[in-house]
């Protein structure tokens, strides 16, 4: 042991009680709730990984979370080595980004330096730099394998864990950072059907706070999608899965009352037929009524209320076409 070390560690039970906390401080220290910045999730300071398929709307649902985020006020940099600028700039369009300074999108583009683009975790010191700069953000990494380096195996514990996983570790544990790290599902079992919730090496599972799994994603239509989002590890407290439905450039959760999200976007446009048609006067009553009868749907009276309630003006403002706005300027009133 070098000498400095050796002073350092004479007093061994002084040294504990600087590093330490008795289980005392535990038990009878004030409780804090969960840091939640969105919830679920995404918790302050914490390591979030989010997995699915191929083209199961991971990037555009991160980017979704990133939105929120920013608008809340956190400062957010979402670092991008999968996607070219034009894709990102049209599914910004798309979910209506909040314009504003304190979500930061960084991919190679033209005209960018070799140094200047998002490097990869052995230039570790930037992100440092960036998470000491801007005060403890949200750092997004999309897709995780691309931030390994060269010659990184994934399924290989050792590469996981030197190039990929302990970098983040750092980044959210002595710094203070936010993670939110995109990666692959694995491949799905021949016998089961089942789909491993990552890909490569039970490190890269292992190391994460949270890990959350896109599943049974379908495409309804161009514009319309639904998806399981299933929680399938939590240091802090896990959860039932989350059904989702996208439409028309938004996410929303498909609630208990709703069947699915066909029904639930089934709805939404029953309401907005029946808006279009009846434009002043409405009340939430008479709208709930009209859904519930065999010519406008036959829709549960729960379901409705519940869509008018959660949604209100936000549900329709995507709807494209210049009857939008002669429509949903009469929801407030319902």
């Amino acid at each position: 042991m070098h000498k400095e070390d050796k002073r350092k560690y004479e007093n061994a039970l002084e040294f504990l009680k600087k590093v330490c906390k008795t289980s005392s401080q535990l038990v009878h220290g004030e409780a804090k709730p969960i840091p939640y910045i969105i919830k679920p999730y995404l918790i302050r300071g914490s390591f979030t990984l989010m997995t699915g398929k191929i083209g199961t709307m991971k990037s555009l649902f991160s980017l979704h979370i990133a939105g929120i985020a920013a608008e809340k006020g956190e400062n957010v940099v979402y670092i991008d080595k999968e996607n070219g600028i034009h894709q990102i700039e049209s599914r910004a369009k798309l979910l209506g980004l909040p314009p504003v300074d304190n979500l930061l999108y960084w991919s190679d583009r033209p005209g960018l330096e070799l140094d200047e683009q998002p490097p990869t975790f052995e230039k570790l010191a930037i992100y440092r730099e960036i998470v000491k700069d801007l005060d403890k953000p949200i750092l997004m990494f999309d897709t995780l394998n691309r931030f390994g380096g060269s010659g990184v195996d994934e399924n290989s514990v050792k590469d996981t864990t030197t190039k990929l996983t302990n970098p983040l570790i750092q980044l959210c544990r002595r710094h203070g950072a936010t993670l939110w790290v995109i990666h692959q599902a694995g491949k799905s079992s021949m016998d089961s059907g089942f789909t491993r919730s990552y890909r490569g090496s039970s490190e890269i599972g292992g190391a994460c706070d949270q890990g959350f799994q896109i599943i049974d994603y379908k495409q309804l239509d161009p514009d319309q999608a639904s998806f399981t989002i299933d929680c399938f590890k939590s240091r802090w407290r896990s959860f039932s899965p989350i059904r989702m439905c996208f439409d028309t450039g938004e996410f929303h959760e498909v609630p208990k009352q709703v069947t699915d999200a066909m029904e639930l976007v089934a709805i939404k446009q029953s309401i907005w037929k029946y808006l279009e048609k009846f434009p002043s006067g409405c009340r939430k009553q008479e709208i709930i009524q009209a859904l519930k009868s065999k010519s406008l749907g036959n829709f549960s009276g729960v379901a409705v209320e519940y869509v008018l309630d959660y949604c209100g003006k936000n549900f329709w403002t995507k709807t494209v076409g210049p009857r939008n706005s002669n429509v949903y300027r009469y929801i407030p009133k319902i």
